[in-house]
């Protein structure tokens, strides 16, 4: 979640693959927020711009979009930012308001989107190099730095983000996705599993 530099919009993303405006201005902000469709994927990391008019949502569908809050639409011909090879877990964008970094779980790269650019979603400059999944990025207040972060996850902490974010067994095509080189096993062991066969 995030708040606007300008104290109006609350934004939250969430596993229905959505994010949501709340409007901080009305008399009632938990009232009709706005609903951002659009992403196939849970929206896991979301920013706003220091200047309150883009918002950049994170999606595990391996992209992100840009939004403009000051449309009189916030929902219309969202900026889908394509590139990465897999989940996008966390996005900046810097203070001077021209970049949008976006960091991926799985591609282990970070992509530079220009906003001052024509279009946005055109030409993203690729940082490469990391052995691991990005899932912090950061951007200096100077706008000269751009930070990194990753997570380290045991088998059995990616078993557990799997019940919780997927709610059923894995197919044996899913599990060699995800889990490749490891030995297929059910998530749910008490509940069948969509090919039995597999997970033997």
């Amino acid at each position: 979640m995030a708040i606007s530099p300008d104290n109006r919009w609350v934004v939250t993303g969430s596993e229905d693959n959505t994010a949501r405006l709340w409007d901080l201005s009305a008399e009632d902000p938990a009232a009709n927020p706005i609903v951002l469709r659009g992403h196939g994927g849970a929206v896991r990391a979301v920013a706003i711009s220091p200047d309150s008019r883009w918002l950049v949502t994170g999606s595990w569908d391996n992209t992100a979009r840009l939004w403009d809050l000051s449309a009189k639409d916030p929902t219309a011909n969202p900026i889908v930012l394509r590139g990465h090879h897999w989940s996008v877990t966390a996005v900046a964008i810097s203070r001077d308001n021209r970049w949008v970094a976006t960091g991926s779980h799985g591609d282990d790269t970070v992509r530079l989107w220009d906003l001052s650019a024509k279009d946005p979603a055109a030409n993203p400059i690729v940082l490469r190099g990391r052995e691991r999944a990005v899932s912090a990025v950061a951007i200096s207040p100077d706008n000269r730095w751009l930070v990194t972060g990753n997570w380290l996850l045991q088998m059995n902490d990616l078993i557990n983000l799997a019940r919780t974010t997927v709610g059923r067994n894995f197919s044996a095509d899913e599990w060699q996705l995800y889990f490749s080189g490891e030995k297929y096993r059910k998530t749910f062991p008490d509940l069948p599993g969509p090919d039995d066969q597999a997970s033997q």
